[in-house]
């Protein structure tokens, strides 16, 4: 709930990061990137409607079975606690995330893009949730109920969306203590000397303890070693363990193929020589301005989609979810086919708004919880046919994918 309030200051925010960027004559975004990561984005909550209440019932289930104390009766002490046993454990689970290979496949989509501005703090994963709560389970042990754990989680993240800008510097001596936009760059660095450091989420204190903490020298170089070319959402996040399975079929033993999955992401067995970074070609993005409009609104469809499901989802059937799920997922991937301008991008789309309007007829048949479900996606397929049409007829494609 939190997160939702905070998407209005979220945007209001980015038009400030805009302007002020302008005014310095700054280029800070980039139109195919940004779409790329509020796709991720909004994929995460997605997942996140499928999964969140129910990675909230593990840590209630052993809140109540299996707790020292219950900090219920001393508030205090339980917010306090609360607050900064997230910061705490936030810390652990993040570096954990750059250190161990298959946490890293879920990990790495964050840090994919290679701008660095406040949209790039809404590119999320789809798939660290699924082990990533594990780590702060040790708070439900200690009588930090749900409620103050689920609300601290909430204003950790709603905290680290603003320390993702180029556009402030030094801040003095807050750096001491908190984590701040100039220590999150280094963070961001694909650069050898800021690689693995600063993992805080608001307390740069736990990195200055375990000794993880660089400050900034020079402005990073932003992005991955292994630079990801796309803006594909759905492989952004899937490309990782694509790439993670093909390499432990080709390891010589099936140690070296089991080890790889928890192996720090630099490992290789003498046998297989070390990743080159290589520089591959940038992805490409499409210049037309009626393709951006058409992939802006397929976005919008989307974000439609995905805000039913978290606003309905604890009345909805389980399969008007995954129907809105599928359809969600879909269109985001739908949105980089037109950036990138793929030659099969208009089949694809068109398969796609004709299996929602089916959808959307079929929902309407069955009527009662599926009727709006119907209604929705008819909403959101309809007004785009005779634009899809349009654009199929008339805007030139590569003749080769990206």
């Amino acid at each position: 709930m939190i997160i939702a309030l905070a998407v209005p200051l979220f945007f209001f925010l980015v038009a400030l990061e805009l302007l002020w960027a302008r005014r310095q004559g700054r280029l800070v975004h980039g139109y195919a990137d940004s779409l790329t990561d509020l796709s991720c984005g909004v994929g995460s909550r997605v997942v996140d409607a499928l999964v969140g209440a129910g990675l909230l019932g593990v840590y209630e289930l052993i809140f109540r079975r299996w707790s020292f104390v219950d900090l219920s009766e001393k508030p205090v002490l339980g917010w306090a606690l609360a607050f900064i046993g997230v910061d705490f454990f936030y810390y652990w689970y993040h570096r954990f995330s750059h250190r161990v290979n298959f946490a890293w496949a879920t990990h790495v989509v964050h840090h994919q893009s290679e701008e660095y501005n406040l949209i790039v703090a809404l590119r999320q994963s789809w798939f660290t949730n699924l082990y990533g709560f594990l780590f702060y389970l040790p708070l439900a042990l200690v009588g930090v109920t749900t409620t103050q754990f689920a609300i601290s989680m909430a204003v950790s993240l709603v905290y680290q969306f603003w320390i993702h800008t180029r556009l402030i510097q030094r801040m003095g001596w807050l750096e001491l203590v908190l984590n701040t936009p100039s220590h999150h760059r280094v963070h961001h660095g694909r650069d050898e000397r800021y690689l693995d450091c600063n993992y805080a989420a608001a307390l740069i204190i736990w990195d200055r303890m375990f000794g993880t903490f660089t400050p900034e020298d020079a402005e990073p170089n932003y992005g991955t070693v292994q630079r990801f070319r796309s803006y594909d959402p759905l492989w952004a996040n899937i490309e990782p363990f694509v790439t993670l399975w093909r390499r432990s079929r080709a390891m010589p033993s099936l140690k070296d193929a089991l080890w790889l999955w928890f192996a720090p992401p630099e490992w290789h067995p003498t046998s297989e020589a070390a990743p080159s970074p290589g520089e591959p070609p940038p992805a490409f993005e499409t210049t037309q301005p009626a393709l951006r409009a058409y992939a802006l609104a397929v976005f919008v469809s989307a974000v439609g989609l995905t805000m039913w499901m978290l606003v309905s989802s604890a009345t909805l059937p389980t399969a008007i979810l995954m129907s809105l799920a599928v359809g969600s997922i879909w269109s985001l991937a739908s949105v980089a086919s037109v950036l990138e301008e793929r030659p099969e991008v208009w089949r694809v789309e068109g398969a796609r708004l004709g299996a929602l309007s089916i959808l959307g007829l079929v929902g309407l048949g069955l009527g009662g919880a599926w009727t709006t479900l119907g209604v929705v996606m008819l909403a959101i397929s309809l007004p785009l046919a005779p634009f899809h049409l349009s654009l199929r007829t008339t805007a030139p494609n590569r003749q080769v994918a990206a």
